[in-house]
């Protein structure tokens, strides 16, 4: 399989895109998540799950099919598209993911690309916090 297999017919060149860093809390795929909901981005894509911790329920638009690990949103209307990241990836396929990942990104011709992530702020000292 490929790492990305399009749904629908979408032109993502030009797009900033927007993808989030499975981190604590689970704040930049809520970020993602507000995203998609506040520009009514759908899914456009999906992408190779290999590379991923198993994960899979039900689309959250209530629509016809599963959610993915991993997934492109997008519409012609917005100049932004967000991925989707559900679970992490797999310790022994980090390195061939960044590298799929970043390949897609590359041949995607996007405008620019915002990696989102979260902090855990307990592992601040005092000194960083003044």
């Amino acid at each position: 399989m490929a790492f990305y297999r399009p749904i629908v017919n979408y032109a993502l060149a030009g797009k900033v895109l927007l993808v989030p860093i499975v981190s604590v809390a689970n704040v930049a795929q809520l970020t993602v998540d507000l995203f998609t909901i506040t520009l009514g981005l759908q899914r456009v894509g999906v992408f190779d799950a290999k590379y991923l911790v198993p994960v899979v329920g039900a689309c959250e638009d209530r629509g016809p099919g599963i959610t993915m690990p991993l997934e492109l949103f997008g519409s012609d209307n917005s100049s932004i598209a967000v991925i989707q990241q559900r679970s992490p990836v797999l310790k022994s396929s980090k390195q061939d993911f960044t590298d799929a990942l970043l390949e897609f990104i590359r041949t995607s011709c996007v405008s620019a690309v915002i990696f989102l992530g979260g902090v855990d702020m307990s592992n601040r000292t005092d000194a960083q916090m003044l």
